[in-house]
């Protein structure tokens, strides 16, 4: 389990990543919503979400990668980077490639 928040080095370690939530959620936890998510299942048990955590100040583009363990979808890595104003995300293109 590996975790990179913004402005932090790599977390790598269930509980290295444990404790930088508890540390970020503890006491009045940030108001954080997710927009413009889009998921892409990248084999049986593989799969990648990617979205927008809108924050009070500002927008990150954010990546979560999960794995199926024992038939559930489990987090194994999340990466969150401060968007620059103005950054607009490209709806996806849905059919084949021209």
């Amino acid at each position: 389990m590996t975790c990179i928040h913004p402005g932090w080095d790599v977390l790598a370690g269930r509980d290295l990543v444990l404790e930088s939530w508890t540390r970020i959620l503890g006491g009045e936890p940030p108001d954080v919503r997710c927009t413009s998510a889009e998921g892409h299942v990248l084999s049986a048990d593989v799969a990648l979400v990617t979205c927008h955590e809108v924050l009070e100040g500002g927008r990150l583009a954010a990546t979560n990668v999960l794995v199926r363990e024992d038939g559930a979808w489990r987090m194994v890595h999340h990466q969150a980077s401060p968007l620059a104003p103005g950054q607009v995300r490209t709806p996806p293109r849905i059919g084949p490639a021209n």
